[in-house]
């Protein structure tokens, strides 16, 4: 809202008082220590904002690690149950062999 259009040079001191009630009553003209502690509680909020993400990234970290390792766990896996059949003589490479030996 533009306030300019109230102030003139013929609205005088009672008109002026009366700018000051409407800001006080419409919110725009707050006392300093309710501004203080507005701002006090949102520096607090944003505070715990920044712990929360700050957790947040050290867990992400964890959790990316523990995943790489988990991976290279599942590869391992992977390649000792592929060799399994071969060990065990179960491809048919050692089938010719013992064919071959007979």
């Amino acid at each position: 809202m533009d306030f300019t259009k109230f102030v003139t040079p013929s609205m005088g001191a009672t008109g002026i008082l009366m700018l000051v009630v409407l800001l006080i009553l419409w919110g725009k003209l707050v006392p300093k220590t309710t501004l203080d502690d507005m701002r006090s509680d949102k520096d607090k909020q944003i505070e715990t904002w920044k712990d929360a993400y700050h957790r947040s990234e050290e867990a992400r970290a964890v959790q990316a690690g523990q995943i790489t390792t988990l991976m290279e766990v599942a590869r391992t896996t992977e390649h000792v149950i592929g060799a399994l059949p071969a060990a065990a003589g179960f491809d048919g490479s050692n089938d010719a062999n013992a064919v071959a030996q007979e």
